[in-house]
């Protein structure tokens, strides 16, 4: 089956970007759901089942990490940064 990353970037990209910014397993499910179109939160909560505290706390790792500060700032980071990796 395809994974829903391979549509806005391959797969490759997505695990080398994901250890650039030393995302744990729980984050990149994350950030998996966010590439796949989960911009908000109760999206989030919904299709992962995570628990809203949690969420919380996975989010502000996240976003600390990667230097943004919104669910479309990690998209747009992974995007632009999958450019310079190559398909």
């Amino acid at each position: 089956m395809k994974s829903s990353v391979d549509m806005v970037i391959s797969e490759r990209q997505f695990w080398e970007l994901s250890q650039r910014y030393r995302l744990s397993p729980r984050q990149c499910d994350i950030v998996q759901a966010i590439l796949s179109g989960a911009l908000h939160i109760k999206d989030l909560r919904r299709t992962r089942g995570i628990n809203p505290r949690t969420l919380a706390s996975q989010l502000y790792r996240i976003n600390k990490k990667m230097h943004s500060g919104s669910l479309a700032e990690v998209l747009y980071v992974f995007v632009r940064d999958a450019k310079d990796i190559g398909p």
